[in-house]
């Protein structure tokens, strides 16, 4: 990459002559058949500030070639640093099999030092959620779950050498829950009822969490495995794209399922009937597992069934301050607490009702 970019910081980024600037030179390392440029149309997808600097922002290009067709990349930029994370992450998966077939991820371009920017292919089609926002017919929902469960085992299948592997996070029980602990007298303020579930099923999770942890090999986990992170063109579309992985570590392949179907759930309650969101988790789990949920060992559910409560309690922790949202973080509460109670009575259940 030429060295423009590093004299531009974050906040150049919301200056049209800066980006167009960028990818002239990204355009001439990556495309150089590409010459003749007629156009490159910005859109803004994401801004956001802290105090009076720009902290994040994600834009979509649109570069308009008379002898070729158009090309769509995104810049994406956080002041945290994250996207080096999740640059580096993204081309680690391209370089091992994501850049080919039907279980994909976008082609990652280039990790900008400057403006803490990567920029990578657009990924064409949208996510899984806005299909669901559609009200689809539960039959329409099953070609696009057994495409998320295929890529899901195609990522907890790949092998990492020693080296590669470095670069890849340990994921922190610990951290997590001392992330949720002060959220107890945090909910105090809406109720003392409220704050004792929370505590009582932060309680139970940490039980559970030491007497599942078994001998279970350490995999790649995607961490933030949900209808909104992966990429269709149609629910008739036999490709799938994988989308952000700044969350991505080693760790227990089954905090992935019990991820995905909580969030499933989560998203679809407005759209689908409850009957078809439950009959979809499971679903999910028999493509992923090629058995009939029937035949799934109790240890699996409850391995499945401690993460899907930790992610409804994690939303509900992170709702819960978010304006207009308290009652949708109250009901995520409940949610925790439904699946921790199917777990004290070691139900073969995954399902809230």
């Amino acid at each position: 990459m030429t060295t423009s970019a590093k004299n531009y910081r974050l906040s150049d980024l919301a200056k049209p002559e800066v980006v167009k600037t960028i990818l002239q030179d990204i355009l001439a390392e990556f495309y150089p058949d590409h010459t003749k440029v007629t156009d490159i149309s910005l859109t803004t997808h994401k801004r956001h500030f802290k105090d009076t600097a720009l902290s994040r922002i994600v834009i979509g290009c649109t570069i308009t070639c008379s002898d070729k067709k158009p090309l769509e990349l995104i810049i994406a930029a956080a002041e945290d640093g994250t996207r080096e994370e999740a640059f580096a992450n993204t081309q680690l998966l391209y370089q091992h099999g994501f850049d080919r077939g039907n279980l994909l991820v976008t082609r990652p371009l280039v990790y900008l030092a400057g403006p803490q920017a990567m920029v990578y292919e657009t990924a064409m089609g949208k996510p899984l959620y806005q299909f669901l926002k559609q009200q689809p017919a539960f039959d329409d929902l099953l070609q696009p779950l057994n495409l998320a469960a295929s890529w899901l085992k195609k990522l907890h299948q790949l092998e990492l050498t020693p080296d590669e592997a470095k670069i890849i996070r340990g994921y922190n029980w610990d951290r997590v829950v001392g992330l949720i602990k002060p959220y107890i007298n945090i909910f105090a303020e809406e109720s003392a009822k409220q704050s004792e579930k929370l505590k009582k099923i932060l309680q139970r999770l940490i039980a559970y969490h030491q007497d599942l942890s078994g001998p279970v090999q350490p995999r790649l986990v995607y961490g933030d495995y949900h209808p909104e992170n992966i990429i269709i063109s149609s629910l008739q579309a036999k490709e799938i794209i994988g989308i952000d992985f700044t969350d991505l570590t080693y760790g227990d392949p089954y905090r992935d399922l019990g991820t995905f179907i909580q969030q499933l759930d989560f998203m679809s309650q407005r759209f689908l009937p409850r009957e078809e969101i439950n009959k979809l988790k499971k679903h999910f789990l028999r493509s992923y597992f090629d058995r009939r949920f029937s035949e799934l060992p109790l240890a699996y559910i409850q391995r499945i069934n401690l993460y899907q409560a930790l992610t409804a309690l994690r939303t509900a922790v992170w709702l819960f301050k978010l304006t207009g949202r308290r009652q949708v973080s109250l009901e995520c509460l409940n949610d925790a607490w439904l699946i921790t109670e199917k777990m004290e009575r070691q139900e073969k259940s995954v399902n809230l009702r």
